[in-house]
């Protein structure tokens, strides 16, 4: 799925569902059982998406990307330290969906499952005692 710059400032405002229907990835009677599904069973549009095996993980990454404007990481291609996992306490890192992926002098880069929870990143620097970026990664 490729979105240019001007397309990915209108996605912003665009649920993933309707975003992964507009790149032909989902048909509108995917989406409505999907929506119907999360309705019945709570969560996020994208878990339910994957757990009915109606989109891939990398398909839901991209539209996350897109709609976030944002870096997205392939957690299963990377190797990571157990001096960066440490850097928050696994209570932590379950709360608030949010894994460390690498640490820079004054920078941590976290995977999160949303990238705009400004409460969190506020939260999450304040205990790092460092600014972070935020990734997208899919659950």
């Amino acid at each position: 799925m490729v979105i240019h710059d001007t397309e990915s400032l209108l996605l912003q405002k665009i649920k993933i569902g309707e975003i992964l229907f507009s790149a032909g990835i989902l048909s509108r009677e995917q989406l409505n059982y999907a929506l119907k599904t999360q309705e019945l069973r709570g969560g996020r549009i994208g878990e339910v998406l994957l757990e009915l095996g109606l989109v891939s993980s990398s398909s839901l990454v991209s539209a996350l990307r897109a709609k976030f404007l944002t870096q997205s990481a392939d957690l299963y291609d990377m190797e990571l330290s157990s001096q960066v996992l440490g850097l928050l306490p696994l209570e932590l890192m379950k709360r608030f969906e949010v894994l460390p992926l690498s640490r820079e002098a004054d920078r941590v880069f976290l995977a999160m499952t949303d990238p705009h929870d400004q409460e969190t990143l506020k939260k999450l620097s304040f205990y790092l005692n460092r600014s972070n970026r935020a990734l997208v990664f899919s659950v």
